[in-house]
This record gives C-alpha cells, structure tokens and sequence, in this order.
C-alpha cells in the first residue's frame, strides 16, 4: 500500500512505546491495538525487563509482562470487597487485569488498596521465575 509504513517488529522502541510497556501508561495513544503492543513486547522483552530492575530493583517485572507473559494473576492474601472478575455477572468491559491484580471492583472502597496481593517477588518465587542475578541479589535459595 503506498503511503502507509510498517514498523518491523524488533525495531528499536521510541521512548513513549518503550514506556508504554514498562509501566501500562499509554499517554501518547501509541498503541492502537493489543497485537501491535504483543509483537513489541516480544521483540523488546529481554531489554524492558532489565530496564525495569535497573529503574525499580530486582523482583519485578515492566506492566507488558504481567499482561502478556504471567503465568496466572497474583495471588489475593487479604483485603475486604470483590474484584468484578469473581463475580457471575461480571460484564465483559469489567474483566480487566493489570500488573496481575485485578482493574474493577464491585464495592465501595473505590481501588484496592496495596497489600492486598502478593508482591510482585513472591510472586516470582513461587514460579520460579526469577533469573539467577535476582535470586543472588534478594538472598533467595536455588531450588
């Protein structure tokens, strides 16, 4: 099609896009779909992951992670009220993840509070997904 550029997946990623991924804060609308977001998240992972422990330490993972790679959401371990997603008649628009923690909540607290999942390290502990430098850097055991 004459006029129209396509970026080729693995292309280096502008800082917006770059951002867009580490932290789920699309603030130029960069991303017009979920797919064009996968095929950058998958040619770019290695990078944004370690870009995300050099921003926020070891242990973590960049937004793109938890939506494309995590095996399951984290773990709820407290807290009062009910995410949508657990409910019956939970509407489609509702059924909304991000960083593994479930987006809308059927109550009157407004946004779940911290605290009321594992952290992001647990989390990867108990998958076993940290990478070797993580496991030495947070004095966690080989398995």
């Amino acid at each position: 099609m004459a006029g129209k550029r396509r970026r080729d997946a693995g292309a280096v990623l502008s800082a917006e896009r770059a951002e867009a991924l580490l932290s789920g804060v699309d603030a130029f609308h960069l991303y017009r779909s979920e797919a064009r977001m996968r095929l950058d998240w998958q040619a770019n992972r290695e990078e944004l992951t370690r870009r995300c422990a050099e921003k926020f330490g070891p242990g973590r993972r960049p937004w793109a992670w938890w939506k494309f790679a995590a095996p399951e959401p984290r773990r709820r371990i407290g807290g009062e009220g009910v995410a949508a997603v657990d409910t019956a008649e939970c509407p489609v628009w509702a059924k909304k993840w991000s960083w593994g923690r479930p987006v809308v909540w059927d109550n009157d607290y407004g946004d779940e509070p911290e605290g009321w999942f594992e952290t992001q390290r647990d989390y990867l502990i108990r998958h076993n997904l940290l990478t070797p430098e993580e496991k030495r850097l947070l004095k966690v055991s080989p398995e």
